[in-house]
């Protein structure tokens, strides 16, 4: 097995097999064995520009994220939550100690401010089996 890096700068040992086509696609780079890890992030910087995004603080990440930022998927990691909670005017403080979930939930309550108690809306929906579908006047 050989070692690989990809922009995050976390070095993998894969099978060249498995890896063959994200090194042809430019995702990872192979790199000797035996690399230190400062020798690893300057490689990183060289092919894929910046610091390796492990070595980023969530402040930078949502800098380098703030015109491109596009929302993590819902099982990404915390860190992509927090990079993106941090790009749409979420405070570091109010991150603190939250899990994926919670960063997550309160990214939607931010994009989303209409369907919470911030707007004073808390009446619940209108069940669809109350309605009259006659439209009867009684």
């Amino acid at each position: 097995m050989a070692p690989f890096v990809g922009r995050s700068g976390v070095v993998m040992n894969l099978d060249p097999l498995v890896s063959g086509g994200l090194v042809r696609n430019g995702t990872l780079l192979e790199i000797d064995e035996g690399l230190s890890a400062e020798e690893v992030a300057e490689i990183v910087a060289d092919r894929f520009g910046g610091k390796p995004v492990a070595t980023r603080t969530p402040e930078e990440r949502a800098e380098e994220n703030t015109d491109e930022a596009e929302k993590p998927r819902g099982n990404a990691s915390r860190d992509a939550w927090e990079a993106y909670a941090l790009s749409v005017g979420i405070s570091e403080d109010e991150l603190k100690g939250l899990k994926q979930t919670e960063i997550r939930d309160l990214v939607d309550q931010k994009e989303n401010p209409g369907d919470s108690e911030e707007t004073g809306n808390t009446e619940e929906p209108a069940d669809p089996k109350d309605a009259d579908p006659a439209g009867s006047d009684d």
